[in-house]
């Protein structure tokens, strides 16, 4: 772990010297998402995300960021006195009054980093609220992410041919990948097709337009009626219709879905027959 007083936290977190505590919490969100010890097992990825954490802790701390400053600050101000003592112009002044001057820098380094030190410390022991928070909302957002994706479920079609021909992998797949991305394809030795879309609306099409050639069942991810459909909302006052054309508009819709609900029972009839 890098020493806190040498690394420059404003830098690390990608911020300036005046951002607001919001800024910083947003900040260190986008740089903790990209390390997040969930995400990898790199130990420089490791390393760096505590880092994160430590300089969230000590910038959104009012005391703790005052002796953050104060310590950057004089490590600045010394840094650039050694450089002006490395020029030529310098060492031609190198009296008393700038020794003098240089051990009351040293000594107000030295007061500044063990007050830096304590506050770290301080934190430390303590905890930092606002970092707890900052990593709940990460767990619970992997959490989510992962969930998510166990919930999924991809649409499978089982699929025969009416007129009992065999088909080839390439052959099923030049016909139905024409409707969306295909994640799997497996031909039966009796000439059972089973197919696995990426999307719902895929898998919708090619139930659809595939019917009449081919006897088509829903293994899984069947579409509710309002997949089907879609779901329309139309507001008068955002698209400036007037009454009647709202109505209108709502009787086209009831009649589509009676018509695609009709589709729907008969292609089940024509398989069930």
């Amino acid at each position: 772990m890098q020493n806190l007083k040498n690394v420059d936290l404003y830098e690390l977190l990608g911020v300036s010297l005046e951002s607001s505590v919001s800024e910083i919490r947003s900040a260190y969100r986008k740089q903790a998402l990209k390390c997040h010890p969930d995400k990898t097992s790199d130990p420089a990825a490791v390393e760096k995300f505590q880092l994160l954490s430590e300089a969230l802790g000590i910038l959104t701390d009012d005391n703790a960021r005052v002796a953050y400053n104060k310590l950057w600050n004089a490590k600045r101000n010394r840094a650039a006195r050694h450089r002006e003592l490395d020029s030529k112009r310098q060492k031609l002044k190198d009296d008393l009054e700038k020794r003098e001057k240089k051990a009351q820098e040293e000594a107000y380094y030295k007061n500044a980093e063990k007050m830096m030190e304590k506050e770290i410390e301080r934190l430390r022991k303590e905890g930092s609220k606002i970092l707890e928070k900052e990593k709940e909302k990460l767990r619970k957002e992997f959490e989510n992410e992962s969930r998510q994706k166990e919930d999924r479920v991809n649409p499978r079609l089982k699929v025969k041919s009416s007129s009992n021909e065999k088909l080839s992998e390439s052959e099923v797949r030049s016909i139905f990948e024409k409707y969306g991305k295909l994640l799997a394809v497996v031909v039966g030795k009796k000439g059972t097709i089973l197919l696995e879309y990426n999307s719902t609306q895929d898998a919708l099409n090619a139930f659809k337009y595939e019917s009449t050639r081919f006897q088509i069942e829903w293994i899984q991810g069947k579409p509710t009626l309002d997949d089907v459909i879609g779901k329309t909302n139309v507001s008068a006052q955002s698209r400036g219709d007037d009454f009647e054309s709202v109505v209108l508009a709502k009787l086209r819709r009831v009649e589509e879905r009676k018509r695609m609900l009709a589709e729907m029972e008969a292609n089940e009839s024509e398989k069930q027959s």
